[in-house]
């Protein structure tokens, strides 16, 4: 396929040993990203997976690479701080200062996958729901604690003159798609997210700096698995006026590796490990 763009960048986070959703999760995209023209790179997170479940990702990787002549990028926690939460391995996958993002990013857990209806038309539909908005995806509600309110009010973001309210609409964090900018527009995932709660914050982000959201979640299954892994207070909960967040949860080691395509040999290469620097953003 002679590819007519770099819209996108594939952005998947794997945790823990669940070598079968692992595999539900990229079976799944076999055929839908052999449709689109507008992909840049793939990259995948690894966070505590299991040697197997690792093994069978970089497989995988590895053959789209060669399939659809692309990046694709492993940045995985090493694991030394004992900590594996979602948002520090998030962040740096998003703000990699060594692999700059294209328009938009489409992200999935792995515990959200791709119907064998996402085809051509299927990327068409999607690209077309994206005009004019910021980010798209299954829309959830929630209350706001008068903590989380309290955090919000002390956001750069906030300061907009749109009214406080103590409720949220959010596209849930499973899966969606968005323009790369609001990430570096608003430093996202902020330092301060661990791993609950960012989906919902960042709808408020969305609410008092009047982005656009709207609903789509044609053939996607998203959140398709009982909770695992950390569970805590979402960000905000625990919120002192005058006492910031800890971001110790930060303190984690990221490597990156991958395949690359060599434009001139048209094989694949290997990418050096490295470790991986977030982008100084303010």
């Amino acid at each position: 396929m002679v590819r007519k763009g770099t819209k996108f960048s594939i952005c998947l986070l794997f945790y823990g040993d669940y070598p079968e959703l692992a595999e539900r999760c990229l079976s799944s995209l076999n055929s839908p990203l052999g449709c689109c023209e507008n992909l840049k790179d793939i990259r995948i997170g690894l966070n505590g997976v299991s040697k197997t479940v690792e093994n069978y990702i970089r497989k995988w990787g590895q053959h789209c690479c060669d399939k659809l002549k692309l990046p694709c990028l492993f940045y995985k926690n090493i694991g030394r701080s004992g900590h594996f939460h979602k948002y520090p391995l998030m962040r740096r996958m998003l703000l990699d200062d060594s692999y700059e993002l294209p328009e938009f990013v489409m992200w999935f857990d792995d515990d959200s996958f791709l119907g064998a209806e996402c085809d051509t038309d299927w990327w068409r539909t999607l690209e077309q729901c994206l005009g004019g908005v910021d980010m798209i995806g299954q829309f959830w509600f929630s209350d706001l604690s008068c903590n989380q309110v309290n955090w919000v009010r002390h956001q750069t973001w906030a300061k907009s003159g749109r009214p406080f309210r103590n409720f949220g609409v959010f596209c849930t964090g499973g899966w969606w798609v968005m323009r790369s900018r609001v990430c570096l527009d608003y430093n996202w995932p902020c330092p301060e997210l661990r791993h609950n709660g960012g989906d919902v914050m960042l709808g408020e982000l969305f609410y008092y700096r009047a982005l656009q959201m709207r609903s789509f979640d044609q053939n996607v299954s998203i959140n398709r698995a009982a909770r695992r892994g950390a569970s805590e207070a979402p960000l905000g909960s625990d919120f002192v006026s005058g006492k910031e967040l800890s971001c110790s949860h930060q303190c984690i080691e990221v490597v990156r590796t991958g395949y690359n395509v060599s434009e001139a040999a048209q094989k694949i290469e290997m990418i050096a490990e490295e470790s991986v620097n977030v982008l100084e953003l303010k």
